[in-house]
């Protein structure tokens, strides 16, 4: 043997190198290729060694390292050998390292550390190691007594990083349910925080764990969630013992915050046997809730004991069944049974007695991955009256003070997470009242609520003392908002009890409803019920209301009125009334809008098939109402009109602008004898009033006019005129026009005055004078003419140079009341085929006599003629000659002539002639019957008369 020397080798196989390095038997294999210096004397063997694709491997552990090598670290790669006892001594620095740890499946990544060899002992110090976020540093020791005796011990000198990656690497040394815990935080243990000590023998066993530490995370676990928790922990994995202590955390209940102070909580074997824990609850600077708990017992069976300050728990566990045998608490009481399995909580015989609200039976499940409990009410009985005196619903049911006791049963479903409940019941009730609303006792009650929707009732009654029960369709309850909802309610309420239904609304929203509505509201009926459905909808500070009356008479405004298919709509900014109104056996549409909350201003209108108009007004305080505009088209009358510059807020409404009317349409408006006057004149289209129209606000209809009466294409009498101009004043019971002038092609009218009286319901018609000049009867553009195109021929030469009537007396509608004279001037030259309508001698007389036809045609004169007895009596023709005064004409005497207001006519006539020739014309007499556009003549002599 040599006693010095040094030996050099090359990218040796560390499997050759390693074969000598054996522990108790126990195979390590090396893998890579390693360079390496070696000196040696006598006694001991020293290498340096430097390897690349290092790694090791063991039935326990896994290395692997891109390097190794005397250059890297601090430390170099060494090891000593004892030639004559075979110790050994060695040091491994390694850097960026995989090591797996396989009895635990556990690999750490970018590890540093120095490996110590020590004959049969492997110590890994200044480990700083990573497992995704989690940094651990501190040192390893294995103990290599035999290949089936090997002990580990792990210390710790600091761990950090993330809470749920710590829990998942302790979960491969030792299972407890702790692991599960879902934590969203950080995790910090310092020098000797974490310890364990395993044998593997050959199977691994605990012979000694703990880790202690501070925990900062947030817990969520529906539907909990506790956020900022701050706390120490030590676990003792022997003991399977968990203690929490100087915990703090803050949670959100009802969007309230509180504070959670943990004294201490300790739980050992968990979850089968001990917990004792300490919690404080603190809103602010007020501890709201001290409570402190325990079990006891074994794995079998343990008692469950809670006590705080707001409530108690006593209870017992047995497997996975709970049993709550006393829960008491300053507001309710209870007992239940719970079984818990690993996806459902099952609730059996809830019972709960709520103090001052009611009691409930209930069962079912809750599913612990949605959180949802779905379940059965087995029976409930709630007392209204006290209910609503508790603090989370006494602001909300205050102002309708509900009483009474309701009884049921249904299903109940509630998400926890989403504070979603959902309830449907079948109930009865006794002494029910809301809102000052009675409803009395009842059954087959339908009731369904919904925390996002509310309550929905169906089946109630109102009891209106005095009166009959009426039937809700359906009442509705959203306790967030507060709203109310009463949906079809049909009812028929006598009139005595209005007063009670408006009362109970002017209380229950006072200033909410104007009085002037309120008073309008009990005026509707009198002698009669008043019938129709109702649907409400309230807030504890507003109003929406839908009505409907039956169709019939109703009171508004101090008059009767027949009215069918009423609707009123009343919300907190606006009042719509629509309905239809009769007026002379037609219906009509009315809507009315007013700003309901003032009535400052607002909109009325009627309309029928062809047209609306509205009416807009405005009203203040301290000065009363006036009409601001009223525009638009309704039976015949073309609006516009506007208010007067300056408002008059005085008793009258004043309006100016121009109306155009239809008289003809218009006449539907008119009592029947004004009817037949305008189609008697045959009165229609073109006329227009402008001016000042003033009308008393108490009745709107008894109006006042100043202004023009104008024509444009109108209609009179059946005949298409070209102008009409006028002035005009209408008080209600005068109509009085001046200075009229009608014009055409045809001729023109005037008359200085016309003046229409109302006296004893009647209206009087009374014009001192009319003038008529330059008439020729063939323009007038008359429907006679259009139906009878033959009858215009006949008047082609007639021209009326000029007429005049006086004093035209009498009562309209009553023909034979009229009275007045007049007189005719007129020209009537022969033209071919052309003979007066009046004095017509067909030519099969004419024919038979000879006569020359020109000599028996008047073609000038004056007809002087009255009115009275519903005709115009032609009194006397003057001066009426015919063409050369050859022949002349005269009434035959007595035999009165006329023509009737119909156009009937009736004359007999007489000719005197100058021509000897025509001397025998003397002997015969011409009788006109018929009508002025279809006369019929006979001729007879005066031996036969």
């Amino acid at each position: 043997r040599k006693r010095l020397g040094w030996v050099r080798v090359k990218e040796l196989p560390l499997v050759n190198f390693l074969c000598p390095f054996r522990f108790h038997g126990i195979r390590v294999d090396g893998f890579g290729k390693v360079d390496f210096e070696a000196t040696f004397d006598d006694r001991f063997l020293v290498i340096f060694y430097h390897v690349q694709e290092f790694s090791r491997e063991s039935p326990h552990f896994f290395l692997k390292s891109d390097r190794v090598g005397a250059d890297i670290g601090e430390v170099a790669a060494v090891h000593y050998i004892d030639l004559d006892t075979l110790e050994h001594l060695g040091f491994l620095p390694l850097t960026e390292a995989t090591y797996t740890q396989k009895n635990f499946d556990l690999t750490f990544t970018d590890a540093k550390a120095i490996v110590y060899f020590e004959n049969e002992k492997i110590r890994i110090e200044q480990i700083e190691m990573r497992r995704e976020d989690l940094v651990f540093q501190g040192e390893m020791r294995l103990a290599i007594n035999h290949i089936d005796d090997v002990d580990l011990t792990i210390e710790t000198q600091h761990i950090h990083g993330p809470a749920s990656q710590a829990q998942d690497i302790l979960s491969h040394f030792v299972p407890s349910v702790f692991w599960d815990v879902p934590l969203d935080g950080q995790i910090e243990c310092m020098k000797d925080d974490l310890f364990f000590h395993f044998a593997f023998q050959p199977k691994s066993k605990l012979l000694e764990g703990r880790v202690r530490g501070e925990l900062h995370a947030d817990y969520q676990a529906a539907p909990l969630t506790i956020s900022d928790i701050s706390t120490s922990f030590d676990y003792d994995f022997q003991a399977n013992r968990m203690i929490f202590s100087e915990g703090t955390g803050s949670f959100m209940l009802n969007e309230t915050p509180y504070r959670l102070v943990v004294p201490e909580i300790t739980l050992k074997d968990f979850p089968r046997q001990q917990i004792n824990l300490e919690i404080d609850v603190w809103q602010e600077n007020e501890k709201v809730l001290s409570l402190e708990g325990r079990t006891e017992g074994d794995q079998l069976k343990r008692q469950l004991f809670i006590d705080s300050n707001l409530f108690s728990l006593r209870g017992e566990q047995e497997g996975s069944r709970v049993s709550i045998h006393h829960f008491h608490s300053e507001k309710c009481a209870g007992t239940a049974e719970i079984d818990w399995t690993e996806k459902n909580c099952y609730i059996d015989n809830l019972e709960l007695l709520a103090q001052g609200i009611g009691a409930f039976s209930l069962e079912g499940a809750l599913n612990r991955q949605t959180w949802t409990f779905t379940g059965k009410i087995n029976d409930f009985e709630v007392h209204l009256d006290t209910f609503s005196s508790h603090p989370p619903v006494e602001k909300a049911l205050a102002l309708w003070n509900p009483e009474g006791t309701i009884r049921g049963k249904g299903a109940i479903s509630y998400q926890l997470t989403e504070k979603k409940l959902e309830v449907e019941t079948q109930a009865s009730f006794a002494g029910l009242e809301f809102g000052g609303v009675h409803f009395g006792d009842g059954e087959d009650l339908t009731c369904h609520y919904r925390s996002d929707q509310g309550l929905t009732v169906e089946g109630l009654e109102v009891d209106i003392p005095g009166a009959e029960k009426y039937k809700l369709g359906q009442f509705h309850y959203h306790l967030e908002s507060q709203k109310i909802l009463f949906e079809s309610f049909d009812f028929s309420l006598p009139p005595e009890k209005l007063p009670w239904v408006t009362e109970m609304l002017t209380r229950l929203f006072p200033g909410k409803i104007h009085p002037t509505i309120v008073d309008l509201a009990l005026a509707l009926k009198e002698n009669e019920p008043l019938d129709g459905s109702i649907s409400l909808e309230l807030f504890p500070k507003q109003i929406w209301i839908n009505l409907t009356l039956k169709d019939g008479l109703y009171s508004l405004s101090g008059k009767q009125l027949d009215l069918k298919n009423f609707s009123l709509t009343y919300d907190p900014l606006e009042l719509k009334l629509r309905t239809q109104y009769n007026y002379l056996d037609d219906y009509y549409w009315v809507d009315l809008m007013v700003d309901s909350m003032t009535l400052s201003h607002g909109e009325a209108a009627i309309e029928d098939d062809n047209g609306r108009l509205v009416g807009s007004w405005e009203r203040r305080r301290d000065r009363g109402w006036c009409g601001k505009s009223l525009q638009g088209e309704f039976c015949g009358f073309d609006v516009q009109l506007d208010a007067k510059k300056n408002l008059d807020f005085s008793k009258t409404i004043q309006l100016v602008g121009r109306v155009g009317v239809d008289l003809e349409r218009a006449s539907r408006l008119m009592p029947a004898d004004l009817q037949k006057v305008v189609t008697k004149f045959g009165m229609g289209q073109g006329y227009f009033l402008s001016g000042d129209f003033v009308c008393p606000k108490d009745n709107p209809s008894d109006f006042q006019f100043t202004g023009t009466l104008s024509g444009e294409e109108f209609f009179l009498g059946g005949t298409q005129l070209a102008s009409l101009s006028s002035n005009a004043t209408y008080t209600g019971d005068r109509f009085e026009l001046t200075d009229l002038t009608i014009e055409d092609w045809s001729g023109s009218l005037s008359m200085a005055q016309a003046m229409m009286t109302k006296q004893n319901d009647h209206w009087t018609v009374d014009i001192p004078h009319i003038a008529l000049e330059s008439l020729r009867p063939a323009r007038l553009r008359s429907e006679q003419f259009k139906k009878n195109k033959k009858s215009k021929t006949l008047f082609k030469s007639l021209f009326i140079s000029s007429g005049e009537l006086h004093q035209l007396r009498g009562i309209v509608g009553e023909q034979t009341s009229f009275e007045g004279s007049g007189d005719l001037q007129f020209t009537n030259l022969p033209r071919r085929n052309f003979l007066s309508p009046v004095l017509y001698l067909p030519t099969e007389i004419t024919a038979r006599i000879g006569l020359d036809l020109s000599l028996l045609v008047p073609a000038r004169g004056t007809i002087r003629y009255e009115i009275m007895d519903g005709r115009i009596y032609l009194t006397k023709f003057k001066d009426m000659y015919s063409d050369g005064k050859r022949s002349r004409f005269y009434l035959a005497q007595g035999h009165p002539a006329y023509i009737d207001f119909d156009g009937n006519l009736y004359m007999k006539v007489k000719m005197k002639q100058y021509n000897l020739l025509m001397k025998l014309a003397e002997f015969f007499t011409v009788t006109v019957k018929g009508s002025v556009f279809k006369p019929a003549y006979t001729l007879t002599n005066q031996f036969d008369e």
